[in-house]
């Protein structure tokens, strides 16, 4: 029954299939909490929505991230995304079941070690005699992309409340659209080569380093 409901792998899922056939794209519902970005099914979800070219846009209470609707409330929100936002790491992703998190961790594995492991079961081996296989540092392609994607609408949202420090943080995460809303900040004459920010790659990273990195 299960293997039914999820497949042999994250990919076979109906989830996928679904995917696949979304005529107007993919939404991520956030509360207050922003639990989806905890939990490693809603990830891989958003993951495999990017290699479908599925458009994508995160929900809040009061909307779209991409609407004006409840802009003059949404501050302190949008700080608890973003906050939410820089935690987000596969191996710290959490799952009902453990074998489906063992799965889907072993499809975002970085190429390296996936080309070194090409069977699940090795993997899935490996994990059992040591659990910093599924650790930090295994996923860093996957946590670098996903930042990217998720950071893209709070970094619209933050432009339009001319929210500068949360702008210049967007943009080192790599958002898609980060230039354009760079100029603005550079305009205002805000210094952003003292500004440091703690990237998916290095802890206090600088704005140049960032860019050089994306």
């Amino acid at each position: 029954r299960k293997a039914e409901e999820v497949g042999d792998s994250p990919e076979e899922g109906p989830f996928n299939r679904a995917l696949e056939q979304a005529s107007f794209g993919v939404v991520m519902v956030v509360d207050e909490d922003v639990r989806p970005f905890q939990r490693i099914w809603c990830l891989y979800e958003v993951h495999r929505a990017r290699k479908l070219n599925q458009p994508f846009q995160l929900i809040d209470d009061f909307g779209t991230l991409a609407s004006t609707q409840g802009r003059a409330q949404r501050g302190q929100q949008l700080q608890d995304v973003f906050k939410g936002l820089q935690e987000v790491r596969a191996h710290k992703a959490q799952a009902s079941d453990e074998s489906d998190r063992l799965k889907i961790l072993y499809q975002i594995l970085d190429p390296p070690m996936r080309r070194a492991l090409p069977r699940f079961e090795a993997f899935e081996n490996r994990v059992q005699g040591n659990p910093q296989m599924a650790g930090p540092g295994q996923f860093t392609k996957f946590d670098s992309d996903l930042g990217r994607l998720l950071a893209q609408p709070v970094l619209e949202m933050a432009a339009s409340l001319d929210n500068s420090d949360l702008v210049i943080n967007c943009a080192a995460m790599g958002a898609a659209g980060a230039a354009e809303a760079l100029r603005v900040v550079l305009a205002k004459g805000i210094d952003v080569t003292k500004h440091r920010v703690d990237a998916s790659f290095a802890a206090s990273a600088s704005l140049v380093h960032c860019a050089a990195f994306f």
